[in-house]
């Protein structure tokens, strides 16, 4: 009997010395697994839209760039946006906190790894009730200034984006706009001025060119003012870029292309229906 006994208590001893090693096998395996899992690196603004207006963003993943157009007398001081982001990302400034969007506001986004992206949103006034940036149907309208770096891409419109009056690029902002985009100016007093220490990059091609036009309700000559460069940045390079019915004599030159001791790179552009001169020259 005592035999027996000591039989049965050295295989119960290995069978649990059995289970014992099992479990650590499979713990050390579950701790294997957990420490090689990658952390997502995904860190993309999926939507952004505003409370009050109800008004859709557009995003622009490439250019990194939110474009909301919201209606005329909007109070933009404190708006409160709803972002959707990656999974197990986060962005900061974050989604239902009030922001003042007078200027353009920057989110960045963090991704599980701790990697980032950077988004520019841009809000701007147009003349719907909130339709807003999120409508493929409407043109974004510019007026004032971008001190922020811009990108204006292809909204696959007639015309793209319109500007009112005068509209400034300053600081070291960079406007970059891209291929097949229309700038519509509204009147004779329609103008971009590039400041000292900022740029202006528009390079399109020979079936996409850029183009700046004026008023659809007036096809003649200085139907728009000017582009004023004050700039030497090497970014300032346009190619494929037409003027069309520039040069209004709102300004003392009447020139479309005024270069104010500036430098730019400029290929198969093409200057037509100017008021006045085409460029104009200042070292």
């Amino acid at each position: 009997m005592r035999m027996v006994y000591a039989h049965i208590f050295a295989s119960d001893y290995f069978n649990t010395q059995k289970s014992i090693r099992t479990s650590v096998i499979l713990l050390a395996v579950i701790a294997i697994m957990t420490s090689c899992t990658k952390e997502s690196s995904e860190k993309k603004i999926l939507s952004f839209s505003f409370v009050s207006p109800q008004v859709a963003a557009t995003i622009t993943e490439n250019a990194k760039t939110i474009v909301a157009v919201v209606p005329e007398g909007t109070e933009v001081t404190s708006m409160i946006p709803i972002i959707t982001v990656s999974d197990n990302a986060t962005v900061n400034p974050a989604s239902g906190i009030p922001m003042d969007f007078t200027a353009p506001v920057v989110y960045t986004v963090t991704a599980e790894d701790g990697s980032q992206a950077t988004y520019t949103v841009t809000v701007t006034f147009g003349n719907g009730g909130g339709g807003g940036g999120g409508q493929t149907t409407d043109p974004t309208e510019i007026s004032g200034y971008i001190d922020a770096n811009t990108t204006w891409p292809d909204l696959g419109l007639p015309v793209d984006y319109i500007i009112n009056g005068k509209m400034n690029i300053n600081g070291n902002t960079l406007l970059t706009i891209e291929p097949s985009v229309t700038i519509m100016f509204t009147g004779t007093n329609g103008a971009i001025e590039v400041g000292e220490n900022a740029g202006l990059r528009m390079v399109g091609t020979a079936d996409k060119p850029i183009k700046f036009v004026g008023p659809a309700n007036n096809p003649n000559k200085g139907s728009w003012q000017q582009i004023r460069l004050n700039s030497k940045r090497a970014d300032n390079v346009w190619e494929y870029v037409e003027f069309i019915n520039g040069g209004s004599d709102d300004y003392v030159w009447n020139a479309v292309i005024d270069l104010q001791g500036a430098k730019v790179s400029m290929k198969n552009c093409t200057i037509d229906g100017s008021l006045g001169y085409g460029i104009d020259m200042e070292y």
